[in-house]
């Protein structure tokens, strides 16, 4: 199921990151199609630029999930 699928994979990542703090939100925008934003955060592994994009379904469930490092 898509949403425990969701739920493994942000629980893989953030015990990847070990420590996590958000620093800032730099981008943000979301329609009934999407939700796309990147941020600034502190982790273990040091600070980084991450992004995140949800494409959503007729019913605005998660459809799609991206993620990744800038």
């Amino acid at each position: 199921d898509g949403k425990d699928n969701l739920r493994e994979f942000f629980k893989e990542y953030l015990a990847h990151l070990g420590t996590f703090k958000l620093i800032s939100t730099d981008k943000y925008t979301e329609s009934k199609k999407f939700i796309f934003f990147e941020a600034t955060v502190q982790s273990s592994l040091g600070i980084a630029s991450v992004y995140d994009v949800f494409i959503l379904d007729q019913d605005q469930k998660i459809k799609l999930h991206f993620a990744g490092l800038k």
